[in-house]
């Protein structure tokens, strides 16, 4: 009985009428191993919650300043002043 369906031997645990068989099997007395994956283990770590949060929050800041820069180029105002930004990213154009 080397592979069991974790769902299943989760359901035969639960069943099981000594508590005993919670934590170990009923026929061959094998204690079972609880252990996290490292995965697991992994994105539970503040310190990577955090880092992934700022990563995904700083991305989400480039591909919105990134489709503003886009939103300008293709739809240009017809004001001749576009803004202070534009004249950094565009560069001055002497008339």
């Amino acid at each position: 009985m080397k592979y069991v369906h974790v769902e299943c031997l989760n359901q035969w645990r639960k069943v099981a009428a000594n508590r005993d068989n919670f934590f170990q099997c009923q026929t061959c007395k094998y204690k079972y191993k609880f252990k996290r994956t490292w995965f697991a283990g992994l994105l539970t770590n503040p310190v990577i919650v955090g880092l992934c949060t700022m990563f995904v929050l700083l991305l989400l800041i480039v591909l919105c300043g990134f489709f503003g820069l886009m939103l300008g180029y293709f739809f240009p105002s017809e004001e001749e002043d576009v803004g202070f930004l534009w004249f950094l990213i565009a560069g001055h154009r002497w008339a």
